[in-house]
């Protein structure tokens, strides 16, 4: 038996010359032993052990070994580069961990995004600087074939177990499938959720299928997921292990209006689901009955605007504000209430109108402080110049009723005066005269242009400090909305009570004449947030709900709409309509809350996709760069990679005092 002569020792040859030597070592210990290595081994161990201690023999061999399917998720997971992968492996090697190498990682990623990816350079329509529009190149990345991508997400789940007919709430022969959309980060991501697992609306089911960055007008939408139109239509009659696919369309409201050919939600007939025109939805739900949209309607109605009304925005009210074509063919029964909107835009109507009251009250205050000599100093800015304007406007007024006075007294003289003092008085008459209408001009331009924000007041910033103490921080480059996780918070019954009676002690202390008025604004808006609070909690439910639950949401909803009618005197908004009319009907008919249909994993996948943009490195091609943003996207969502992921533990809750 010939052995190899090593011209370097051990510690100085490279880890591939170590490797063959252990290879080399391993063949002769097999042939030494005649197969039984293992055996051999053993007793080479225990002659070693009687040297030199097993720790230090032990101490460089890997104790862990990470796989790579383990490894591009925790790639995948902490959303860093392949450079920073191997910077972690070189760690993870001093520490004794043994990993999976890049060329395995790689050919298990190409294995989990496959092939069924299409980049294009497509026509999209942008605003130029100046408000015109102009069509540009820009790139947009999508699935080959829809079908393929939804059944190789419905194959790994159903690997590991993950599909569920959710206690039979979902007929045991179909297979749920949410297409939706959204715009965020300066793009547009078309995307689709499987019903058939635990968590249906959550991010890590929801897999972006075209992506795309430009404006989500209808025409560009049209250009990027019009070619999933037949697709999708295919879907209805494809099956998976002897299961159809129900398809339903999710997203928030204006993004359901584009897609079905609607003008919007300040059309006459805004609603997607029925035809109530704008009058119609001022009354209440139990005195009217308004017909139902249907894809037909839609083609009829489209084509009349087409063909009688020229295709001319002025007539679109007359067709039902039907002003272009549907994109998909998905049934307007199976289109998702976007609960999440809802709730944002409903209770930012409520909370705007409860500080628009709450400003009246500001303002009296405010000329209550004009009337005396109160210092104001410890209030806004813009307060202070209120309450100046309004003691100046007094002052104005004031010597309006003396001049007035001085002038009647003036004409009296006049009256009974010689000839010789008649003209000095008709001259000091005429003075007063115009010093009074130049009075009354700057008292009118004065009580026209003193106006205090509403967010200005000693109230307002109260409420405001109150917001803040519970965790509100409202977004104050998006005309201060709030977003879903602020309304969940302001719905609580405690944070109800501080913001709407935070203004009473406020009041109390700095005006008192005003507090019964103050009373009566709280009391009005803690009532119809409450009653908002119970609608919100009924509806935006994730689970499925029971007869008695939706008749007990559908006597809320009532509840709300009643006393908003007869309490608020403002119109009912487009959403409200959809919350009154179209909510509890939709719960009947699939059997769950709207949160497991709704927009809410669609919301959420923008930061998702703005950190991976973030971390890609190397590629300056917008195109390629977007290619790379899918393909990471779909490792992200693939329960090949969620599985290894650690279970994130809830966070404990300090209950000491």
């Amino acid at each position: 038996m010939k052995s190899p002569q090593p011209r370097k020792s051990t510690d100085d040859a490279s880890r591939t010359t170590i490797r063959s030597r252990s290879r080399y070592l391993e063949e002769q210990r097999k042939l030494v032993s005649k197969g039984k290595e293992k055996q051999q081994q053993r007793d080479e161990l225990k002659v070693a052990t009687k040297t030199t201690k097993i720790e230090d023999l032990l101490h460089r061999i890997p104790k862990i070994q990470v796989n790579n399917e383990e490894m591009l998720a925790l790639k995948t997971d902490l959303g860093i580069s392949w450079n920073s992968n191997r910077k972690l492996k070189r760690w993870f090697n001093t520490w004794g961990v043994r990993s999976a190498g890049e060329t395995r990682m790689r050919m298990t990623r190409d294995s989990i995004v496959g092939h069924n990816i299409m980049a294009n350079n497509l026509p999209f329509l942008f605003n130029d600087e100046s408000g015109h529009k102009k069509v540009e190149l820009a790139p947009c990345v999508c699935v080959d074939s829809l079908a393929d991508k939804v059944i190789q997400q419905l194959e790994e789940n159903n690997e590991l177990n993950n599909l569920t007919w959710h206690q039979g709430k979902i007929p045991s022969q179909e297979l749920w499938l949410k297409i939706g959309g959204d715009k965020g980060g300066g793009s547009f991501k078309g995307m689709f959720q499987l019903g058939n697992v635990k968590r249906p609306n959550s991010k890590t089911n929801t897999v972006v299928y075209c992506l795309f960055e430009s404006n989500d007008n209808f025409r560009n939408l049209k250009t990027a997921v019009g070619r999933f139109k037949e697709q999708i239509n295919n879907l209805k009659t494809l099956t998976w292990k002897d299961k159809h696919f129900r398809i339903f369309a999710f997203g928030d409201y204006e993004y359901l209006c584009k897609m079905y050919g609607l003008s919007g939600a300040a059309g006459r007939h805004f609603c997607l689901w029925c035809l109530a025109s704008q009058e119609e939805a001022q009354i209440p739900k139990s005195n009217r009955k308004i017909a139902q949209r249907t894809l037909e309607q839609l083609r009829a109605d489209h084509h009349q605007f087409t063909t009688l009304g020229a295709g001319k925005l002025s007539n679109a009210k007359k067709y039902n504000n039907v002003i272009n074509e549907a994109i998909f063919d998905i049934e307007i029964s199976q289109v998702c209430i976007p609960s999440l909107h809802l709730d944002l835009g409903i209770f930012l109507r409520f909370f705007n109108m409860f500080e628009n009251e709450v400003n009246l009250l500001d303002r009296e205050i405010g000329a209550h402080f004009a009337q005396g000599n109160s210092n104001v100093t410890n209030y806004s800015q813009d307060f202070q110049q209120y309450v100046e304007i309004k003691r100046k406007l007094r002052e104005t007024e004031i010597k309006l009723v003396d001049l007035k006075s001085r002038e009647e007294h003036l004409t009296h003289l006049q009256m009974s005066s010689e000839a010789v003092t008649l003209s000095s008085l008709q001259a000091e008459s005429e003075n007063l005269r115009k010093d009074k209408e130049k009075m009354e001009i700057e008292a009118k331009d004065m009580r026209e242009n003193t106006t205090l924000k509403v967010t200005a007041g000693p109230l307002a910033k109260k409420i405001d400090s109150v917001l803040q103490t519970i965790g509100v921080h409202r977004q104050a480059f998006h005309g201060r909305s709030f977003v879903g996780n602020h309304v969940h918070k302001c719905l609580q019954d405690i944070n109800i009570n501080k913001v709407t009676e935070c203004i009473l002690g406020e009041v109390e202390m700095i005006c008192p004449q005003l507090l019964a008025e103050a009373r009566a604004v709280s009391f009005k808006f803690n009532t119809l947030f409450r009653l908002f609070a119970k609608c919100h909690a009924g509806y935006s439910r994730a689970d499925s709900m029971e007869e008695s639950e939706i008749n007990e949401l559908e006597t809320n909803i009532t509840k709300l709409m009643s006393f908003y009618r007869q309490n608020c005197f403002t119109r009912i908004s487009p959403k409200m309509h959809i919350l009154e009319d179209h909510t509890t009907e939709w719960i009947k008919t699939w059997g769950f809350g709207c949160g497991f249909h709704g927009e809410q994993g669609g919301e959420s996948v923008h930061a998702d996709l703005n950190n991976i943009k973030f971390n890609i490195r190397g590629l300056k091609d917008n195109l390629e760069i977007a290619k790379a943003i899918m393909k990471e996207h779909w490792l992200q969502v693939s329960p090949i990679t969620i599985k290894h992921r650690p279970i994130k533990r809830p966070r404990l809750m300090n209950t000491t005092e």
